[in-house]
């Protein structure tokens, strides 16, 4: 029936939160993932260890830290979505053999250091895991590696977790609509993605994209919808009863799209996550697009907040 025809348009709560660098933004001692939580955030996109960039992956990326925090927080629900995406850097002149089981290693990574949640006895470590761009990445030199190992075998290890119980569904970010719509038809894939994430905001509004992904039943996960706080001084974006950041995430949610806003203190993330009791306001309107919506590119930066 039409509830079953719209499910795809559930699958992912609305209000989530950035957490690339957050712990590092914050004062020593607070909880913002929990914040989040308390104030009904229950989107939270996590990002697996960033060994290959030594100390500085750790510290923009402490899953030791955020797994303390979410410790504090019940995943169990079914309203939550806890997801993370594999570390897809590998040294630039490694072989297909050393390659292979990266997504598997970058998994049992994250597993070791964030540590056991609350998501439920026999229940999977994640609801989600997203493959944030379609090929590896040579390191250092952030140097795409279109050939170490075919698209094909990156997919399977995404889907073997699948297979294995450890996470719900799995997604992608940053992959064209060529590739997307190169892997929904292949007879290969037994896994189809689940979501698709993508940057959108009020000056990148992708509105093409948007439309593909609707026709294909892919729900959307807005990354970096304020424009790392670019957005927020824009005159379109002034609304009587929101904030510019709420009005910015508000643009997004009401048409369907999933928010992960990034946050530089606790004060941010409760404003943001405020923003679910003003959806029944009137949306902001957005500036006329200065050009065409252009289908998105990968790129290799490993913040998708």
């Amino acid at each position: 029936g039409a509830a079953l025809d719209t499910l795809w348009q559930r699958v992912l709560p609305k209000i989530g939160i950035g957490t690339m660098g957050l712990t590092a933004k914050v004062k020593p001692g607070e909880q913002p993932l929990k914040a989040a939580y308390e104030n009904g955030v229950r989107l939270f996109p996590l990002m697996d260890p960033l060994t290959m960039m030594g100390p500085m992956g750790a510290k923009i990326n402490n899953l030791e830290v955020q797994g303390n925090d979410l410790r504090d927080c019940d995943l169990s629900t079914a309203d939550v979505f806890l997801s993370s995406a594999p570390q897809l850097f590998v040294k630039a002149d490694a072989t297909p053999e050393e390659i292979r089981g990266v997504i598997r290693r970058s998994f049992d990574t994250l597993r070791k250091e964030l540590g056991p949640l609350k998501v439920g006895d026999g229940q999977p470590v994640l609801d989600g895991y997203t493959l944030f761009m379609p090929m590896l990445i040579g390191f250092p030199g952030k140097v795409p590696l279109l050939d170490a190992l075919p698209f094909g075998e990156l997919w399977a290890e995404m889907e073997a977790l699948v297979d294995e119980g450890l996470v719900r569904a799995i997604g992608i970010s940053n992959h064209t609509t060529h590739q997307i719509d190169a892997l929904l038809a292949s007879a290969t894939v037994r896994h189809r993605p689940a979501w698709v994430q993508q940057e959108r905001h009020v000056h990148n509004q992708i509105n093409d994209f948007k439309a593909f992904c609707d026709a294909r039943k892919l729900p959307l996960m807005a990354a970096v919808p304020l424009a790392t706080g670019d957005v927020l001084d824009s005159s379109h974006l002034a609304h009587p009863e929101m904030t510019p950041a709420q009005a910015a995430l508000h643009w997004n949610v009401s048409q369907g799209v999933a928010v992960i806003p990034g946050a530089d203190c606790i004060a941010h993330v409760v404003e943001n996550a405020a923003t679910a009791s003003k959806l029944h306001l009137t949306p902001v309107a957005p500036p006329e697009p200065t050009e065409p919506n252009r289908n998105p590119s990968p790129n290799t930066n490993p913040n998708p907040n």
